[in-house]
């Protein structure tokens, strides 16, 4: 009997892990029928706008390097990345056809800086390897019985296959179809899932007098995401809070109601300068310029003017006076809000904002070297839908390449 795979999901993992499945199937010229079940009217939503819709495939980086922006992961990700590199991806990738351009900070994009240009590439290559793929097929639920999988939509039976990749992405971009319907399938099997959480996002904070100055990048700054952990990058404020790297690379580990505290000065080695040093300094500035006004002798630091005026009507302190008439409080104060400047955090409801879901399916029931459960034979997860995440970067569309070329290879080897 006809052997047939089921992939859930037509985002990037799960078109990579038919396009795999397929190559090995060619090769070995077995009859096996790859069908790929997508809930939207077109595949790939997601990916269509990745990197502001250029599609950061993947960073010209060694795997020692690549697998320091995971977080917590690096071991884990380090088995995926030497089972499926991106050596490898960028391999497949000019073999279909695409032309890829790297920039000077590593990230590698289609040479056109198009994402319609991969998904056509992908999609030309499953008409080639006669990849069905059914739209609007949202999959509602799955049994198994018999070492098989019996797929259902809301209203009828879809069909029974002898392997399953489910590759439903995360949470985050609910209207490109990323509902979360893996978790779900997934629990009913009976797997793990680790909380879920919106990741690479900004976050939001109550402060009308900052979303004024929207638009300003601080470069360098430091900002204490936990207790005691500090990150550093460049600073976005937006029109409801913070964001740039050093926020969205950070954003998983912040929940509502969190106080951030940022340090915008560092010392010449580029660490966070403390409010007794950032004081010292001012004190010293001040004499020499005593004739000037307290805001011309802070605008000597490497902060925008009008990013000073903020911090000066935040703790309420007039920038106007003379720096001679300027008392050690208000110096203390300054530079306490130069290096502790706080603030409370919302992230509510930002699925529609963040770029990837952090959590997930658990990876203690997931063997990496495979991407198959530990639970249950012949089921597969790729993408976003198990528990690793990664920064900004071609990171995590790397993590969606790696996980779906395995899971494809490794179904199709164990029919």
């Amino acid at each position: 009997m006809k052997k047939r795979i089921a992939i859930i999901g037509g985002g990037a993992s799960g078109l990579f892990s038919a396009l795999h499945a397929a190559i090995i199937r060619d090769e070995m010229l077995k009859d096996v029928s790859i069908t790929i079940f997508e809930g939207n009217r077109e595949p790939a939503r997601k990916l269509l706008i990745t990197g502001s819709s250029q599609c950061n495939i993947t960073h010209d980086s060694p795997i020692k390097e690549m697998i320091k922006h995971y977080h917590e992961r690096e071991k884990e990700v380090e088995i995926i990345l030497n089972a499926y590199s991106p050596k490898e991806t960028l391999r497949y990738f000019k073999s279909i056809g695409l032309q890829v351009a790297t920039r000077e900070d590593g990230k590698i994009f289609p040479a056109s800086f198009q994402s319609r240009d991969v998904l056509t590439a992908l999609l030309r290559m499953c008409e080639k390897f006669s990849i069905e793929i059914q739209y609007q097929k949202r999959i509602s639920s799955i049994e198994r019985k018999d070492s098989l999988f019996t797929l259902y939509t809301q209203n009828s039976l879809v069909g029974t296959f002898d392997a399953l990749i489910i590759a439903t992405g995360g949470i985050t971009f609910p209207k490109t179809g990323s509902k979360g319907d893996g978790y779900l399938l997934a629990s009913s099997l009976g797997h793990t899932l680790t909380p879920l959480k919106v990741g690479l996002s900004g976050i939001r904070v109550r402060d009308d007098d900052l979303h004024l100055l929207s638009g300003i990048t601080l470069e360098n700054v430091h900002v204490e995401i936990q207790k005691g952990i500090w990150k550093k990058g460049a600073l976005l404020i937006t029109h409801d809070g913070l964001s740039g790297p050093v926020i969205i690379n950070n954003s998983r580990y912040l929940t509502t109601g969190d106080s951030i505290h940022i340090c915008y000065l560092n010392d010449e080695k580029g660490d966070r300068r403390s409010s007794k040093e950032v004081q010292k300094e001012i004190t010293r500035l001040s004499e020499s310029m005593n004739k000037n006004l307290f805001k011309t002798v802070l605008s000597s630091l490497p902060i925008p003017s009008s990013f000073i005026d903020y911090l000066l009507a935040k703790n309420d302190l007039d920038g106007k006076r003379k720096s001679s008439e300027v008392g050690k409080k208000s110096f203390q104060r300054i530079a306490t809000a130069l290096t502790q400047d706080s603030y409370i955090i919302d992230i509510e409801n930002m699925e529609s904002k963040g770029m990837i879901t952090s959590g997930g399916i658990s990876i203690d029931e997931v063997d990496l070297r495979t991407m198959q459960s530990t639970l249950i034979p012949h089921l597969y997860f790729c993408g976003e839908v198990i528990d690793i995440d990664g920064e900004t970067g071609g990171y995590n569309l790397q993590l969606a390449w790696s996980t779906g070329a395995i899971a494809g290879k490794e179904a199709f080897k164990a029919l």
